[in-house]
């Protein structure tokens, strides 16, 4: 268990760094110390959770705040007219999320006004799998890892990781779902899934496999 290993290494500060554990998968550190912690942060993303109406919400909705005359105003990216749910107040660190994902570096580094802004918003659907998707893709740009191996949900951070340009997150959820074994309906839900260009060509291996399983299982039956 996580915890039985931290507290082995808790009891020996002096050989392993003060008990944090800073190795992940690949050789890469893991920052799972900081994740979510003010102390290790230097910004603040609120995730906005609004009323989805069954429809997809823009990619990518964004919205920051300025100062203007010494008061707070909202200067949206993406403008989504529909009412906010509830808000999750997440610390993030810039650095670890520049140096994952090209997308963060350059709205970390691209000299305009949002470059420099403390919070950053990101609005997304109440669909019940939304926030969670965020979340796992947060933390595995901290850690390396993903709490789930259930394959709408991989799908789902695997669609989420690629608007988002967190590569190591996509090539371990593909890692991840061609482990898992072929059933009928992960069959299905591979072919039938809705995904992007880009997406569909990164999981081609798994449509066809998921091809190659229906027909040699309604060939057995058609015997």
């Amino acid at each position: 268990m996580a915890g039985g290993e931290g507290a082995a290494t808790a009891g020996a500060p002096e050989e392993a760094g003060m008990g944090l554990d800073i190795s992940r998968g690949g050789g890469l550190p893991s920052f799972e110390f900081a994740f979510k912690s003010e102390s290790f942060s230097d910004r603040v993303l609120w995730l906005e959770v609004v009323a989805s109406h069954g429809g997809p919400l823009p990619d990518l909705a964004f919205h920051r705040e300025e100062e203007a005359d010494g008061k707070s105003i909202d200067s949206s990216w993406t403008m989504v007219s529909t009412p906010v749910l509830r808000v999750k107040t997440i610390y993030i660190n810039s650095v670890v999320l520049a140096a994952n994902s090209p997308f963060f570096l350059k709205l970390f580094s691209n000299g305009m006004k949002e470059s420099d802004q403390r919070h950053l918003t990101v609005r997304i659907a109440d669909s019940g799998t939304e926030e969670t998707v965020m979340m796992e893709i947060l933390s595995f740009m901290y850690t390396g890892k993903l709490s789930t191996t259930e394959p709408n949900l991989l799908l789902d951070i695997l669609m989420a990781a690629n608007k988002f340009e967190v590569l190591a997150c996509m090539r371990h959820c593909n890692q991840l779902l061609t482990n898992l074994p072929m059933t009928r309906e992960s069959a299905l839900l591979y072919l039938d899934y809705p995904c992007s260009t880009s997406v569909a060509a990164e999981i081609r291996h798994l449509t066809d496999a998921a091809k190659e399983f229906l027909a040699s299982k309604y060939k057995v039956l058609a015997k």
